[in-house]
């Protein structure tokens, strides 16, 4: 007698859902009501020197704080100017309070190991984290409305950070960073899409057809997720 095929067993399928996104929870806000004035820290102390620094540099810019205000944390000491025309020192998009942050910690730092400083005019950094939010939802509301990435402008690693939260919130769509340094921005995609830029077409530099007939380069800088 011939034995009878085996008809194979029906498995049932399963359909694969997709990963939930990672959520992040929103990073609270600091408490500053222990900030001190700072003419009454003690002489000597990092923080101390680093106020010290700080006031140098504004007589050098011909400005002065009318208040300067610390909160030491086991983490970060946080220093607050208050004042007027102290718009110099914020300058473009943050960018000298940025450097100038980082020499005041330096500056603190006289005696060796790593004095973390947060320098803040005003609410400066509480409006210029909310209009980076704001970016980041106008940014992905053009992604899933195109499906085609938006790439922004160079930031630093604070403001990188800013926008990788802000987009992990959004559903369908993804950020991933790019670059080099300075030149290090966020290019925010559909999610399961290319993350990479996108190439510009033609030449926007104004220096004719020479330029916009140059084969662009096929070399493209692999993605390197932000930590979170």
């Amino acid at each position: 007698a011939q034995k009878a095929d085996k008809k194979p067993q029906k498995t049932e399928k399963t359909e694969k859902k997709p990963a939930a996104k990672k959520e992040i929870a929103p990073v609270e806000p600091v408490d500053l009501s222990d900030a001190v004035d700072a003419d009454t820290l003690a002489e000597g102390t990092q923080a101390a020197k680093a106020v010290a620094y700080l006031r140098s540099v504004l007589n050098a810019f011909g400005c002065e704080a009318s208040k300067i205000t610390v909160s030491e944390k086991p983490d970060c000491t946080y220093i607050m100017l208050e004042g007027e025309d102290l718009g110099a020192v914020i300058g473009h998009r943050g960018e000298t309070l940025d450097a100038l942050q980082y020499l005041v910690g330096l500056a603190g730092n006289g005696s060796g190991g790593y004095y973390k400083v947060s320098l803040n005019i005003g609410d400066y950094r509480e409006r210029r984290e909310q209009t980076l939010i704001a970016l980041a939802k106008r940014m992905s509301e053009q992604v899933l409305r195109t499906g085609k990435n938006r790439t922004l402008e160079p930031m630093n690693p604070y403001e990188r950070r800013i926008i990788h939260t802000a987009v992990q919130e959004i559903e369908g769509v993804v950020s991933n960073s790019f670059g080099e340094g300075g030149s290090r921005r966020v290019v925010i995609s559909p999610e399961g899409g290319d993350p990479r830029p996108q190439r510009r077409e033609g030449s926007r530099n104004g220096r004719g057809s020479k330029d916009r007939n140059r084969r662009p380069s096929n070399k493209v800088d692999a993605p390197v997720r932000e930590p979170k």
